[in-house]
């Protein structure tokens, strides 16, 4: 699965466009984003667009979550991305 991201501010939002490609051979199913804090918690409410989607070999879809920045008191994140058969990967967002 190949992940990128992109974030950005819309007055007290921030908003992360997650594009998911599934460059494998086989379907990737139920694939599940999240946010957490630094102490691993996720983050809520955080309103994604959609979520545990499944995704045919070369397929791709961007995934938009949005959540206001008084949120969080650090501005270090983890969005994760993993599924049924998708090895969940971490990446660290500075806001």
């Amino acid at each position: 699965m190949e992940v990128s991201y992109t974030k950005s501010k819309d007055n007290s939002k921030v908003v992360i466009d997650v594009m998911l490609t599934n460059n494998s051979q086989r379907p990737a199913f139920f694939i599940n984003l999240g946010l957490k804090d630094p102490a691993n918690k996720t983050i809520f409410p955080a309103f994604w667009d959609d979520n545990y989607i499944s995704l045919l070999p070369g397929d791709g879809r961007t995934i938009r979550c949005v959540f206001s920045d008084n949120l969080t008191i650090h501005k270090d994140l983890s969005l994760t991305v993993g599924g049924w058969n998708v090895k969940e990967q971490v990446f660290k967002i500075t806001l």
